[in-house]
């Protein structure tokens, strides 16, 4: 039996279904009527999300016990590992999936800090599978980070993981890992592009700018360079100090078109 497991046998051994916690009432009903357009509202349902709940009691407990664990590191490979450890071990990534399933809303910072350890780890597939939950539950990250906004984070760290890709390239010209971490560059703007460019670069240009302008870097190497110019373009009508005219300039001359740079 896992340690969430045990723990949550030794919740219901002091309570039966008659006599539920005040607190734990709470909970409930604030989880059943978080509105959603995703679940229909019957017995099933509900029961999923009472089990939810009650994994999610379970849980916080147990990632509270992890990051205090995590301070006891000092060295950044160890923390990596601990962290991907942790997420197998109390099927932190399972949990969220069936959160997201369930319909449940409720601050949540177990999603949150599986959010944060997945893009530390580069797993950006899963992550980008949690990310519409976060952004739309308005999930706050914890408090010492500088940005409230979850694409900021998202953006920052992907242009940290695509320019560390790009340096690998210039040291090892091979086209996978680029292929990798520019689709999920692709991938992310399909999702997105329309609050990054009418929303959020006019809130933060550098950020929102430097999306596109990554982007255009990843797809010039891959030899897609109307992609890329297109990107340069974008990045710099979003900030006209993205670096990226020089570029956008040599590859529209291998197009052989006009550079709009």
């Amino acid at each position: 039996m896992s340690l969430v497991q045990q723990m949550q046998a030794a919740a219901n051994a002091k309570t039966d279904n008659k006599n539920i916690s005040t607190v734990n009432k709470a909970k409930l009903k604030a989880v059943e009527q978080a509105p959603t357009a995703l679940v229909v509202d019957d017995s099933t349902t509900s029961a999923l999300r009472s089990q939810i709940m009650q994994e999610f009691d379970g849980l916080a407990i147990v990632l509270e016990a992890d990051l205090a664990q995590l301070k006891t590191l000092s060295d950044i490979g160890d923390k990596k590992q601990y962290k991907a450890e942790a997420i197998e071990k109390n099927e932190y990534f399972g949990y969220a999936l069936r959160y997201i399933e369930s319909g449940a809303n409720h601050p949540n910072s177990v999603l949150a800090w599986l959010m944060i350890w997945l893009v530390d780890l580069n797993r950006w597939s899963d992550a980008l599978a949690i990310l519409p939950t976060l952004i739309a539950q308005e999930q706050k990250l914890p408090k010492f980070f500088s940005t409230k906004n979850w694409h900021v984070f998202f953006i920052d760290y992907l242009y940290d993981a695509g320019n560390q890709e790009l340096a690998k390239h210039e040291a090892d010209p091979k086209l996978a890992k680029l292929r990798q971490i520019g689709a999920t560059f692709s991938q992310y703007i399909a999702a997105y592009k329309d609050y990054v460019v009418d929303k959020l670069s006019t809130e933060n240009e550098v950020v929102a700018g430097k999306l596109f302008a990554m982007a255009g870097k990843l797809e010039s190497p891959l030899h897609n360079y109307g992609n890329a110019l297109d990107h340069f373009v974008l990045a710099t009508s979003i900030n006209d100090g993205a670096g990226v005219k020089k570029i956008g300039r040599l590859v529209a001359k291998k197009i052989g078109v006009d550079s709009p740079l």
